[in-house]
């Protein structure tokens, strides 16, 4: 998920109406969308494509809000039927590859960080209806280190 946080302060006119849109800002929000003293914007496409309309958005609005990816996974069991379900080598290569362009464009995106969406696998199966979800960690319920721990810490330079 793309996110944006309005550095600006909110609007007098109040929150976004029924366009989803603020008098201030035209960035599409929501009502649920609106935090604190800014807004933000959830664009759920976290791929250069999602990124590129996102920044977009907001350098047309005039604003300067910082950008985040967050909840950025994929799960690691292959069996589970969604297509956020890869193996755990494909885990760690989509892990690489997303980082790794993220780092790439970071200036041409003014991106601010990137999170990913969970540390550990659930122990407990599936994560409400998201069944991807209980295997998305970089490592198992055990904290032992599956692939995509390799490959992160490979990249930020950690201790695997």
């Amino acid at each position: 998920m793309v996110r944006s946080s309005s550095r600006r302060r909110p609007s007098a006119t109040g929150p976004a109406g029924p366009s989803g849109r603020s008098s201030r800002n035209p960035i599409p929000t929501s009502p649920l969308s609106r935090c604190g003293s800014g807004e933000i914007w959830n664009e759920p496409n976290s791929s250069p494509s999602g990124i590129d309309r996102t920044r977009k958005a907001i350098d047309e609005s005039g604003d300067d809000a910082s950008l985040y990816v967050t909840e950025l996974g994929w799960g690691s069991d292959p069996k589970v039927p969604n297509d956020l379900a890869k193996s755990p080598s494909q885990q760690a290569k989509l892990l690489s590859e997303s980082l790794t362009t993220m780092s790439e464009q970071r200036e041409r995106w003014d991106l601010d960080g990137a999170v990913w969406f969970t540390w550990r696998d659930s122990s407990d199966g599936p994560v409400g209806e998201c069944l991807w979800c209980a295997t998305a960690g970089l490592v198992d319920p055990d904290r032992d280190s599956k692939p995509s721990w390799l490959a992160f810490t490979e990249l930020t330079g950690g201790e695997p």
